[in-house]
């Protein structure tokens, strides 16, 4: 169980072993040649603050996964009102079914947008969109905004019909802000990686100060050193590894956001709210 899938617990656990490999290089010189005796005050001192920045940067991994979940968590509720307003809103059955299809369409564009993909997600969808809108997505560098810009395109026609009222309009416009705002957010955090020298240094503190721990230990705890440096290791490559592996929710690790099942799953809702 504990070596499932997207755990990292075999990754951590290959480390551990060969930062005890070392450990027992240590005691075997230590126990052979010549007595190593050096005061663990420096190793203490360091590793204290190791561990402060690794959970620091854990946290900081963490809230950049929250976000993200918040934020495509937020789409699929505005998709939803949407679809909801426009079903029960639009008198025609072709416009209707148009705006099912268009909606439907949105997280599929998110998904090509987060993942710089370049992936027809028209398919089947283009019975109801005329010429002009599918030139737009296919050839679109962001196809979500693209697809916004043709929702407000086809809204400000209801209006000017006479399909639709000023007072749904604002409403109806303001969830698309919404969306808008929540697939810049995606962006962000994309766009956004955790700095290059941030990460460089804790991990080469990490490996300096697994790679010298045992020379810390072994005056005090003899062999006993070789399963204390297993155990500190385990734990703070761990830690680490977490933080690497949470740190772009968007990303194609196994840890991170099934962008593909979370678009098929809104689509599947939204037809249902369709056919209701």
């Amino acid at each position: 169980m504990i070596f499932k899938r997207g755990s990292l617990i075999r990754h951590a656990l290959y480390h551990s072993i060969l930062y005890s490999i070392i450990a027992t290089i240590v005691v075997g010189i230590d126990l052979c040649w010549f007595e190593i005796k050096f005061s663990t005050t420096p190793w203490a001192i360091v590793g204290g603050a190791l561990g402060l920045l690794l959970v620091f940067r854990t946290n900081t991994a963490y809230d950049r996964y929250w976000e993200g979940r918040k934020a495509i968590g937020e789409i699929s509720i505005t998709l939803r009102s949407l679809t909801t307003l426009i079903v029960n809103t639009t008198k025609d059955a072709d416009k209707k079914k148009k705006w099912v299809i268009l909606l439907k369409l949105f997280m599929f564009a998110v998904n090509n947008r987060l993942q710089m993909r370049k992936i027809d997600f028209l398919n089947n969808n283009k019975e109801y969109l005329d010429i002009n809108e599918i030139l737009l997505l296919r050839d679109s560098d962001n196809q979500p905004l693209s697809l916004i810009l043709i929702y407000k395109k086809n809204l400000v026609e209801q209006v000017n019909c006479g399909d639709l009222d000023n007072i749904l309009f604002v409403h109806i416009d303001s969830l698309f802000n919404i969306l808008i705002k929540t697939v810049g957010i995606c962006e962000r955090i994309k766009n956004t990686p955790i700095p290059f020298p941030y990460h460089i240094h804790i991990k080469s503190l990490l490996v300096l100060f697994c790679i010298t721990l045992p020379v810390a230990l072994v005056d005090s705890m003899g062999g006993a050193s070789i399963i204390a440096c297993a155990f500190i290791t385990f734990a703070f490559v761990g830690i680490e590894e977490i933080g690497i592996e949470i740190e772009d929710p968007f990303g194609g690790d196994t840890n991170d956001f099934n962008l593909d099942e979370y678009a098929t799953n809104i689509e599947m809702d939204i037809v249902k709210l369709y056919e209701c």
